[in-house]
């Protein structure tokens, strides 16, 4: 039980630290003109998370340990970071329109048609928020087993064998 509380203050930490340098920098990318200095920057702390998990990072090491695994990736990593934003931003217009589009009598009549819709596109958005959740996972799994198989840094930098 110590071992699990001592884990999660680790990674709670870990997640202030990610979203104190993530918030901003997402705020920054909304502006439009300072994201091209933004983006690679947000980009850089996306590994921070499963850094703290799978790698035993600590702190402020988990960020740099992220960065670290980023350097030469960034752009690879953007492309479906990117996606899935778009991707679940078309899924919540299209649901809108959708909506909007159906003919009153099935809201009044047929409520099944609007609601089986509802929840049609709530399953799509929930499996989008999902592979936004997996693609860091995935990545540092990647870099982490290129590194390894490189000879460079570590899998598993700062965790206790």
């Amino acid at each position: 039980a110590r071992q699990v509380q001592g884990r999660l203050r680790q990674l709670w930490e870990v997640d202030i630290r990610f979203n104190l340098w993530s918030l901003p920098l997402q705020a920054a990318c909304l502006a439009v003109l300072p994201m091209f200095w933004a983006f690679p920057r947000l980009l850089g702390v996306q590994l921070s998370l499963p850094a703290a998990v799978l790698g035993g990072a600590q702190g402020a090491e988990a960020l740099q340990r992220s960065r670290g695994l980023m350097e030469g990736f960034r752009s690879s990593y953007a492309w479906p970071y990117a996606w899935l934003i778009v991707a679940g931003r078309s899924i919540e217009l299209l649901r809108e329109l959708v909506l909007v589009s159906m003919p009153v009598r099935w809201w009044t009549d047929v409520i099944e048609v609007p609601l089986a819709a509802t929840a049609l596109f709530a399953a799509a958005r929930l499996l989008l928020l999902r592979l936004q959740d997996l693609l860091p996972l995935a990545a540092y799994l990647q870099r982490t087993a290129q590194a390894a198989a490189a000879g460079g840094v570590q899998p598993a930098a700062g965790s206790k064998s």
